[in-house]
């Protein structure tokens, strides 16, 4: 059963049974009773992807038993990381001067979101590459016992605070816990010690999400999201902590904002679908035009509709299938690198059981900071293995230390 930590198909179909059954805790006012229509697709999709899940159970116990060893240690201290990180701090200054202003000291947390910063396109790569580079160092960190790589996780998540990109951060934080899951399996059981740990964890978290939520519209306390929210007296009254409404609002509200939208297909082309839902925005952009982007009912500010509503929009069920075929790629891709033994595998892994976590809240498949570190870790070599002219890229006498 452990194994289950780290079945794609099925945590997705979990998560979405969980996203709609959230929608009947009573917990808010703020949206009507999800239709028939929406129970249906929600509970379709889950059983698809929990059967898959099923049948992937036994290949996955079968090789993660057997290379789980291999493969974390498959990065290791290297003398050239210094370097690395050097030119990714170097190229952040880089940036802070080309753009003449941080986000995160912008006047406003919305004006921080939108700020125009760093050089264009470049930016994109940028971050995911950086994104990318913090769970390799986080892997080593955990497996090789380098306490050292911490002070390169933190500048980095320090910069993602300092571009006020908070949804990354959630990101990574994901995939570190996917990542020492992993480390726990190799060395341990799963006992109820870890059990409430974890949830001790997952309870630090919320109560973060909530805070630095509370932060961002400039508050120091609950009141302004419970009403906002409409939380009703069955929560106020419950035992749930206060602080937990911030996270149940942002399961929740993608299935009803899906529901609320789901009555007017308007059947783009299979060209505007892929531009907006499968390409990475860093690129879609600049493909896509004012006539082919959708513009969708929102709630009191709420907006974000999940992985469904969008592709739904475009293309009706068709839409929803292509875009759970379109996920089915990366998890065979992903555990295909497992099975294979690949040297990223679970730095793949790690982030694709991450975006799983998070499809719920929105279609990440094409969102560049976080489909984009994905597919780094699937495309690139280690750096000390480029060559040109018979040379390696980085002059570096290579240390390993063990």
């Amino acid at each position: 059963m452990k194994y289950l930590l780290f079945n794609a198909p099925f945590i997705l179909g979990v998560v979405f049974l969980l996203s709609l059954i959230s929608t009947y805790l009573g917990w808010s006012d703020l949206f009507n009773e999800v239709s028939s229509k929406t129970v249906g697709i929600y509970v379709y999709v889950s059983i698809i992807l929990i059967c898959i899940g099923l049948i992937l159970i036994i290949p996955i116990k079968k090789n993660f038993s057997s290379k789980l060893i291999t493969l974390s240690n498959s990065f290791r201290a290297s003398n050239k990381d210094k370097y690395i990180f050097s030119c990714l701090f170097v190229f952040f200054i880089i940036e802070v001067i080309y753009s003449g202003n941080i986000p995160i000291f912008s006047s406003s947390y919305a004006d921080a979101v939108h700020a125009s910063f760093g050089i264009p396109l470049l930016h994109g790569l940028y971050l995911a590459f950086l994104s990318y580079i913090s769970i390799v160092y986080f892997q080593i960190f955990l497996y090789g016992k380098k306490k050292s790589y911490v002070i390169y996780i933190i500048i980095i998540n320090i910069i993602f605070i300092l571009l006020a990109r908070r949804g990354i951060i959630v990101f990574h934080f994901i995939s570190y816990t996917f990542i020492y899951f992993l480390f726990y399996v190799r060395y341990k059981n799963i006992k109820f010690s870890f059990i409430i740990k974890m949830l001790c964890i997952v309870s630090i978290f919320f109560t973060s999400f909530n805070y630095i939520g509370n932060m961002r519209l400039g508050l120091d306390n609950n009141d302004y999201i419970l009403s906002v929210g409409k939380a009703t007296d069955k929560f106020k009254d419950s035992i749930i902590p206060e602080s937990f409404f911030f996270g149940y609002l942002y399961i929740a509200t993608p299935v009803s904002i899906f529901d609320i939208n789901n009555q007017n297909i308007q059947d783009k082309s299979i060209n505007d679908f892929f531009v907006d839902n499968i390409i990475p925005d860093f690129l879609s952009k600049y493909l896509s035009s004012e006539e082919t982007l959708l513009n969708f009912e929102t709630v009191r500010g709420f907006n974000v509709g999940g992985l469904f509503t969008v592709p739904y929009l475009y293309k009706g069920n068709v839409g929803v299938f292509l875009i759970i075929l379109y996920y089915l790629v990366f998890v065979f891709i992903v555990y295909r690198h497992v099975f294979n033994g690949k040297k990223r595998s679970l730095i793949s892994l790690s982030m694709l059981l991450s975006i799983t976590v998070l499809l719920s809240f929105s279609n990440l498949l094409n969102s560049t900071g976080y489909i984009l570190p994905l597919i780094y870790s699937l495309l690139f070599r280690d750096f000390g293995s480029f060559k040109f002219r018979q040379k390696h890229i980085l002059p570096i006498k290579e240390r390993r230390f063990i």
